[in-house]
């Protein structure tokens, strides 16, 4: 049921975003060449964000529970054709407090990114792609799964970038991370805002 949710999702998203990547298809942002660390890209660019973390996790009563922690990421990605590219990233989550325990996510990510400009210096961004992250579950109370699992999991997310110059710019960013946790999957979302560089 959730995967039939996070489809059509992705789907009214891609819907309702068409109008503006059509327009930002015809005005073409990137000339040929450029380097990037990211095979069958040109116009690399490295980043680096930090925010808020919220994981969905079961809370046990008598027992504190706290879903939120400090998140980050580190990423790094290029253009493959106009206005599509490709990122790969780092994330830590940090973790969850819940049932006398810490819950713990970082992965690493790769995603497929559309961008369509808004105005001078501004564009907006939608990117989906899979996770691959890898988890620790510690708890105290009775009957409650510990241990540590990894695999992988659908990611996919939206932000909003402005553009200080030709080289550097910032980044205000929501995503979604799907993990495979011991007793079950789940998602945290990671809401963070930083700055890039392009080369």
């Amino acid at each position: 049921m959730r995967n039939k949710n996070v489809l059509k999702n992705l789907a009214v998203s891609c819907l309702l975003l068409s109008p503006l990547f059509a327009n930002a298809q015809e005005r073409s942002t990137a000339d040929a060449g450029g380097t990037s660390w990211l095979p069958y890209t040109t116009h690399g660019y490295v980043g680096a964000s930090a925010g808020k973390a919220d994981f969905d996790v079961d809370c046990v009563a008598t027992f504190s529970c706290d879903e939120k922690d400090t998140g980050f990421k580190v990423y790094t990605g290029g253009v493959i054709q106009n206005i599509f590219g490709l990122e790969l990233s780092y994330v830590d989550l940090g973790s969850a407090e819940r049932a006398g325990g810490k819950t713990h996510a970082r992965g690493v990510d790769l995603s497929l990114i559309a961008n369509a400009p808004l105005a001078e210096h501004f564009s907006i961004f939608g990117k989906v792609g899979t996770t691959y992250g890898w988890t620790k579950t510690e708890a105290s109370a009775p009957g409650v799964q510990t241990g540590s699992e990894r695999g992988f999991g659908v990611s996919y997310g939206a932000g909003l970038n402005f553009d200080f110059n030709r080289q550097w710019g910032a980044r205000a960013e929501w995503e979604r991370h799907r993990f495979q946790f011991v007793d079950n999957d789940r998602y945290v979302n990671l809401y963070t805002v930083g700055v890039n560089y392009k080369f």
